[in-house]
């Protein structure tokens, strides 16, 4: 948790925390920002989480412990 740590220490309110898109389902509403893990516990979900949060109005970083599964254009 030390992310969301690191966001609650900068004075922002952390809505959600999902580990899968399973969970990413069960949130209500939609977050000016959202940090997305590249590989979240279904694999590779994040890129498409971002994408439908984006489609939406929400602002993504994206973010991962694994540099080499990013593809670069």
């Amino acid at each position: 948790m030390e992310i969301e740590d690191s966001v609650h220490s900068l004075g922002y309110h952390v809505a959600a925390v999902a580990a899968s898109r399973a969970d990413v389902a069960r949130v209500s509403g939609v977050p000016d920002i959202a940090l997305v893990d590249v590989n979240l516990l279904d694999g590779a979900t994040g890129p498409e989480i971002g994408r439908n949060l984006v489609l939406n109005g929400s602002t993504v970083v994206f973010m991962t412990a694994n540099p080499e599964v990013v593809v670069t254009a």
